[in-house]
């Protein structure tokens, strides 16, 4: 049989949904309850926009904390759902959904409280692989990302928590019609224990990745430091590649360089004094 060119993408795009719509899409969630991770069906796209209350995982709007009682909390309080595209990654639309609550005698909500990240895998059918609920005086959650990392397409979720030693809420997913893979750090993190002082602490994360420099620049304190600012006594360049999901290091090294409360910055961090590209491994 013979199929016109021009439905080709349709077929096509048609094979590619039914593929994905069998297919195991994981989901991370992060509240005021603390973090777990479930495997939830499909929605239409209205479901996560017309009575976003039963989306309230961390019970930030409940008044009466069950299912049937989370659709009274529109009687309270606002919730405003905002869609905005990210791309299209392996051929699948991807979209956030920005939420912006308050209570309804205060009138129009002004400040992003929560956020989902869904991924469509068939008409009107959408995977939700991320909602977070930011903390009371966290920051406001911010639009997710499609960055290249080397010959990879990732779709990147990074978030502030607000607070001043430069955490944040963050995730990295491979996606294709197999499903939403997050990226896996711990080969890397081994590499570079392997490498620094004994007794210490860094981390790979947040304010230490450039994903797409496929660089970590994790400042060394030591475990018994007395104050966030005290005991910084180095920092590990740990370049890496992506094979499949895995962050793989390809050269790491530990340069001792230490700090003092004068050299940090005001966040709380040592303040990178060269470009760690150009250090001498």
């Amino acid at each position: 049989m013979k199929i016109a060119r021009s439905l080709l993408p349709s077929l096509m795009l048609l094979v590619l949904l039914a593929t994905t719509a069998s297919a195991q899409w994981g989901r991370q969630v992060l509240s005021g309850k603390g973090g777990h991770l479930d495997n939830p069906p499909t929605h239409p796209l209205q479901y996560f926009t017309v009575n976003p209350y039963v989306l309230d995982d961390g019970g930030d709007l409940c008044i009466d904390c069950t299912l049937a009682g989370r659709n009274l909390s529109a009687k309270r309080y606002i919730v405003e759902a905002d869609v905005r595209p990210v791309g299209t990654i392996a051929g699948l639309n991807v979209v956030d959904v920005l939420y912006r609550t308050g209570y309804r005698d205060d009138g129009k909500p002004t400040s992003v409280d929560w956020k989902s990240i869904l991924i469509q895998t068939g008409p009107d059918q959408y995977h939700e692989i991320f909602h977070y609920q930011k903390a009371e005086n966290g920051a406001e959650p911010t639009p997710s990302r499609i960055i290249r990392v080397g010959d990879q397409v990732v779709l990147s979720t990074k978030n502030s928590d607000g607070g001043n030693a430069g955490g944040c809420v963050e995730a990295y997913w491979l996606v294709n019609s197999s499903g939403a893979r997050e990226i896996d750090f711990s080969a890397l993190e081994r590499a570079i224990r392997a490498r620094v002082p004994p007794e210490t602490t860094f981390t790979t994360r947040c304010y230490a990745l450039s994903l797409d420099g496929q660089l970590v620049h994790a400042p060394v304190q030591r475990a018994n430091a007395e104050c966030h600012a005290c005991g910084w006594i180095g920092y590990a360049n740990a370049h890496f590649r992506l094979k499949g999901a895995r962050a793989i290091p390809t050269d790491v090294a530990y340069v001792a360089d230490p700090v003092d409360s004068s050299t940090v910055r005001g966040d709380g961090l040592p303040r990178q004094r060269s470009d760690p590209n150009n250090r001498r491994r």
